[in-house]
């Protein structure tokens, strides 16, 4: 599968990110419609590689994780969204889980194998970003301070994962195609920043035009995510 076929869902981003921007009736339809597109490429390109090399491995994590993405888009697309905010974050939080938990599981042995000084480095860096975060949250309203705390943990995790995968591949303990890990580290950087926009609008200070800064960083990242997946499974192998 080509990676062209990633200029349609980008091109509805676009649109998503200034119906949101103008408060356009309609927008929750259009910002759900852009991580389902990519949900169902994700998984086209997966059983399209699986019928030429017999498996795919956890790329399939992916794809759910995609899905997670698509009901938190859902959840939390309206301008009013406080009834269905605790419910998106915690798809949200699920959706993201997935990418961690997968990338650190993969990468984690070659790390430490062949790089555990960067890999540590890396680590600590991530720690001291969690912290440097936790500590600018001002206004985090009490009964959504241990989701928040959880939230934040997780994306520390998704970061981490993506680093570690990064070196993982460089090392040689990542059998994907050569672009693939640097794809991978992308998303989850620009996934980070996006939820830290978010947090910065919510519990810091007021975002101007927040819209314009949260959405194109997330969309970038689910972006980058499906392309390592569409890269990724079409080597032939499981990450």
């Amino acid at each position: 599968m080509s990676l062209a076929i990633l200029i349609v869902p980008a091109a509805i981003a676009v649109v998503a990110t200034v119906m949101g921007h103008r408060k356009t009736p309609g927008v929750r339809v259009i910002k759900t419609v852009v991580t389902a597109l990519l949900t169902v490429i994700a998984a086209a390109a997966v059983v399209v590689a699986a019928a030429d090399s017999g498996g795919q491995g956890i790329w399939w994590f992916f794809v759910a994780s995609l899905a997670l993405a698509t009901v938190a888009d859902w959840l939390l697309a309206p301008v009013d969204n406080s009834r269905t905010f605790v419910a998106g974050l915690v798809f949200f939080l699920l959706a993201y889980l997935l990418y961690a938990v997968v990338l650190i599981g993969v990468s984690a042995a070659s790390v430490a194998a062949a790089a555990p000084v960067v890999g540590a480095v890396v680590l600590a860096l991530a720690l001291a970003l969690a912290l440097a975060q936790y500590r600018t949250l001002r206004t985090v309203p009490p009964g959504l301070h241990g989701a928040v705390v959880a939230y934040m943990v997780v994306a520390t995790a998704l970061l981490l994962g993506g680093g570690w995968y990064f070196i993982a591949g460089g090392a040689g303990g990542a059998p994907t195609g050569a672009a693939v890990p640097s794809l991978i580290l992308a998303g989850t950087v620009f996934i980070y920043l996006s939820d830290s926009l978010i947090a910065h609008n919510l519990f810091r200070r007021p975002l101007t035009a927040e819209q314009l800064w949260i959405m194109p960083t997330y969309y970038a990242g689910q972006l980058l995510m499906t392309a390592a997946v569409i890269l990724g499974s079409g080597t032939g192998g499981s990450l």
